[in-house]
C-alpha cells in the first residue's frame, strides 16, 4: 500500500511540475527521478508476482511455505529489488528493496494465512442475527466476498493476497480520480518522548519519503514563481523608472521588467562567480533564460538562484530608502529636541534666579531657628546626663541582685543534667553492643556475598568465553555469505 501511495505521489508531484510548465509554455529540462515501478511489479504483477504465485500455490492441492519459497527462491533470484541470501533461504526468508530501505519477509504461515476466508457457517451466523447493523455488515461482507466468475471452486480459492490486490487498484483508482493533497508526518524521536528531537530520525525519514528527492527536483527547477501582479507589486523598484510611463498588459509590464532586471542579476552573477573563481558563467553570453527568468501566461518563474541575487536587489533599494527615511525623522527629531533644550534652558535660569532669592531670605530665619535650638539644645543635655545617671544606679542593683538568682538555678540544673548523661551513657552502651552484635553478622553475610560474586565473576568469564567464539563463528558465517553473493554474482 505504501509503495501504490508513493508512486502516487511521485505522478502527482513530479509530473504535475511538469504539466504546470508545459501549461504556462516555460522551457525545461527534464529531471530523472526515481521510480518504484520494479517493487510493485514484483509483488503485484499480474501472473508473474508474489501475490500472483501465491494465488497460484493456494490452488494446487498439498503445497506448503517451503514450495512457495522454492518458487520465488527461483523465479525472483536476478531481480534487483529481490535479495535472499543462504541464511534467509534456510530460514524461509527473504528481503525486497522498497523505496523506504530493505525489509526482511518470513514466509512462515503465507499459504495457509492467504487461505483464511469466512466460513459458510459463520455467514449464516451472521444473517440470523436480530441486530440490523449485524445484519447490514453481513450483507457487504457477502456482496465483497461474491465471486466474479462462475464456479464455486474459483470462489473457494479466492485468498488474501487476492483480496488485498484487489483494495490496492481501488485505492489507485480513486487516487487518480481524485485531486489529493499530500501531508507528510514525521516522529521526532523513536520512543514517543515530548521535547525530544533526533535529527538523523528526521533524515532518514525525509529520504525515504521522497521529501529530499522533491526538493532537489524543486531546486534543479523552478522553484519560485509569482503571479504577474505579484511580481510586478514585489519587484517594481528595480526599473522604476522605465515603468513610470509604460501602459500595457500585466503579462507585459512583467516582461519588460524581467528584461530590465535580468542584467542586473546577469552582473551579479559575473561578480559572485569571479570572488567565488567559476568560470562556468563567464563563457556564457547574455541571454535572459540563462539568468534563470522566464514569464508564463499567468506566472513567472525564478529558480532559486535567480531569487537570492532578486531579493538581494530589492533589499539594496529598500535599504537607500529606509536611510533616507531614517535621515529626514533624525533630521525632524532633532530639531524638536534644540526647541526643547531652549525652552528648558530658559526655565531653568528662571527657576535658578527665583530660587536663589528664597534661599536669601530663608537664611535669616535660619539663625533665629538656629539660636533658639541651641539654647534647647543645652538644657535638654544637661536634663538627659542626670536621668542616665539615675538610670545606671538602678540597672547595677538589678543585675548583682539577678546574678545571684541566676546562679543558683544554674547549679541546679548542672546537678540535673549530671544525672541524665549517666542515664543516656547507660543507654548508649547498651545499644553499642548491640550494634557490635550486627555488626559481626553483617560481616559474616559480606563474606558469604563475596564467596558467592566470586562464583559468578568466574561464571562470566565462561559466558563471555562463549559468546566470543560465537561471534567468531558469526564472523565466518558472513564471510561465507560473502563469497556466495559474490559467486552468486559471477
Amino acid at each position: 500500500c505504501n509503495e501504490v501511495l508513493q508512486q502516487q505521489f511521485i505522478k502527482l508531484v513530479f509530473l504535475a511540475e511538469q504539466r504546470e510548465y508545459q501549461r504556462e509554455g516555460i522551457d525545461y529540462s527534464e529531471v530523472v527521478f526515481g521510480d518504484n515501478k520494479e517493487v510493485l511489479d514484483l509483488i503485484d504483477k499480474k501472473g508473474h508476482g508474489i501475490i500472483a504465485i501465491l494465488h497460484d500455490q493456494c490452488k494446487v492441492p498439498g503445497t506448503s511455505d517451503r514450495t512457495f519459497a522454492t518458487n520465488i527462491y527461483q523465479q525472483f533470484q536476478s531481480h534487483p529489488r529481490f535479495k535472499a541470501s543462504r541464511k534467509q533461504k534456510a530460514n524461509q526468508m527473504f528481503s525486497i528493496v522498497h523505496y523506504a530501505g530493505s525489509v526482511e519477509y518470513d514466509i512462515t504461515g503465507f499459504v495457509e494465512k492467504n487461505k483464511d476466508e469466512v466460513p459458510k457457517e459463520g455467514s449464516q451466523l451472521l444473517e440470523s442475527s436480530s441486530n440490523p447493523f449485524v445484519r447490514k455488515l453481513c450483507a457487504i461482507i457477502t456482496e465483497h466476498h461474491k465471486p466474479t466468475t462462475t464456479g464455486a471452486k474459483f470462489a473457494q480459492n479466492r485468498g488474501v493476497g487476492h483480496e488485498l490486490t484487489t483494495q490496492l487498484r481501488d485505492i489507485r483508482d480513486r487516487i487518480d480520480a481524485t485531486q489529493p493533497h499530500y501531508i507528510r508526518c514525521f516522529k521526532p524521536n523513536s520512543d514517543l518522548r515530548p521535547g525530544d528531537f533526533q535529527p538523523a530520525l528526521i533524515a532518514n525519514q525525509l529520504r525515504y519519503a521522497g521529501v529530499l528527492e522533491a526538493l532537489r527536483v524543486s531546486r534543479n527547477w523552478f522553484s519560485h514563481r509569482y503571479k504577474h501582479a505579484e511580481f510586478y507589486e514585489r519587484y517594481y523598484q528595480l526599473a522604476k523608472d522605465e515603468l513610470k510611463d509604460f501602459n500595457g498588459s500585466e503579462r507585459e509590464k512583467c516582461q519588460l521588467l524581467v528584461n530590465m532586471v535580468a542584467f542586473q542579476i546577469w552582473e551579479l552573477m559575473q561578480e559572485t562567480d569571479a570572488v567565488e573563481g567559476d568560470d562556468e558563467s563567464k563563457n556564457m553570453s547574455f541571454r535572459v533564460d540563462n539568468v534563470g527568468l522566464q514569464v508564463g501566461k499567468t506566472k513567472v518563474f525564478l529558480r532559486h538562484k535567480t531569487f537570492e541575487y532578486l531579493e538581494y536587489l530589492r533589499g539594496r533599494i529598500i535599504v537607500n530608502h529606509v536611510n533616507k527615511i531614517n535621515a529626514l525623522l533624525r533630521g525632524r527629531i532633532a530639531r524638536k529636541q534644540y526647541k526643547k533644550r531652549m525652552t528648558a534652558v530658559m526655565s531653568a535660569q528662571t527657576y535658578a534666579r527665583r530660587f536663589i532669592a528664597v534661599l536669601k531670605a530663608k537664611s535669616i530665619l535660619r539663625r533665629n531657628a538656629a539660636a533658639t535650638k541651641i539654647q534647647k539644645t543645652w538644657r535638654g543635655g544637661r536634663d538627659l546626663a542626670r536621668y542616665k545617671l539615675i538610670k545606671l544606679l538602678v540597672a547595677w542593683t538589678q543585675a548583682h541582685f539577678r546574678g545571684w538568682e541566676g546562679r543558683e538555678q544554674f547549679r541546679q540544673l548542672q546537678e540535673d543534667q549530671k544525672k541524665r548523661k549517666e542515664e543516656q551513657k547507660q543507654i548508649l552502651q547498651e545499644k553499642q553492643r548491640k550494634l557490635e552484635e550486627e555488626q559481626r553478622k553483617l560481616q559474616e553475610k559480606q563474606k558469604k556475598l563475596e564467596e558467592e560474586q566470586k562464583k559468578m565473576e568466574e561464571e562470566q568469564k565462561k559466558v563471555e568465553e562463549e559468546q566470543r567464539k560465537l561471534e567468531e563463528e558469526k564472523k565466518q558465517m558472513e564471510e561465507e555469505q560473502r563469497k556466495a553473493e559474490e559467486e552468486q554474482r559471477k
